[in-house]
């Protein structure tokens, strides 16, 4: 027979790796005196190239942040992972919790002080539910998920003089003159307050 890649031609040796019959052309030399032919040459070569690259993959730093630095984790690490997801769980529950409080649609009637107070007073606590039983800075900060920002909402909020108490938790006021039921009326978290009563209620209306 003759070579396997060129039939005509005569053979003069054998591929030790695929035993091919190989014609002067074809046969390839290899170090100590070994016979290959090109298509097992070439992947002989491909699989050196191959070896070489994954032993400078293992030999190589791990960067910092692979995958194989942060898995398996350390106890240290595994412990801050779980107060990392623990403190999302509550974050997210505390938002589901606040998105399914009865929503009320509040109408603030400047006119009629009183009903004000108590409607200012029922978004207060919905937001103090919201806000890790923390209350906003100024009334506005109510608008428009407690109260609807409206015009008229907007007006009879600037009527009220809101601050912030750590003691009673905020204090409520009309501003200015008013009717004479509401002239001087302080609402607090707990309980209202009218000049000339110890205690007008001492729960909320």
């Amino acid at each position: 027979m003759g070579c396997l890649y060129h039939p005509d031609r005569p053979k003069m040796a054998r591929c030790h790796k695929c035993g091919a019959d190989l014609c002067a052309s074809c046969a390839m030399e290899l170090e100590a005196g070994r016979i290959i032919c090109h298509r097992c040459l070439v992947a002989v070569s491909l699989e050196e190239v191959k070896s070489e690259t994954d032993q400078r993959r293992l030999g190589q730093p791990v960067g910092r942040f692979s995958p194989r630095r942060l898995w398996p984790p350390t106890p240290r690490r595994a412990l801050l992972l779980f107060g990392v997801a623990l403190v999302l769980l509550l974050l997210g529950l505390q938002f589901a919790w606040n998105a399914s409080l009865p929503r009320r649609q509040i109408s603030l009637d400047a006119e009629r002080p009183v009903q004000v107070l108590v409607q200012i007073q029922f978004a207060l606590d919905h937001y103090a539910v919201g806000h890790g039983d923390q209350y906003p800075e100024t009334l506005l900060q109510l608008l428009p998920f407690y109260i609807p920002d409206t015009s008229e909402n907007r007006r009879a909020l600037r009527a009220v003089d809101y601050r912030v108490d750590q003691r009673s938790g905020y204090r409520l006021q009309i501003k200015g003159q008013t009717s004479p039921l509401a002239q001087g009326l302080v609402v607090t978290r707990d309980r209202f307050y009218l000049p000339g009563f110890e205690n007008l209620l001492e729960e909320r209306w």
